[in-house]
């Protein structure tokens, strides 16, 4: 019983974190900063560019 009830909470959990990311796409959308946007994708493309490095130099 008593782990069927910490199931439901981090379930529960889990729905309330995904209905702040869900806010604040929202709240980005509304602030229309697209520079911050792109920056981000850019860092992003960087990151899994230097991790594709690691790999190879791993292999």
């Amino acid at each position: 019983m008593e782990s069927r009830l910490t199931v439901v909470g981090l379930y529960f959990i889990f729905k309330i974190y995904h209905l702040f990311i869900f806010l604040r796409l929202i709240y980005e959308k509304k602030k229309k900063n697209e520079f911050f946007k792109i920056t981000d994708f850019k860092i992003n493309i960087r990151k899994f560019q230097i991790i594709r490095e690691n790999e190879r130099f791993i292999l």
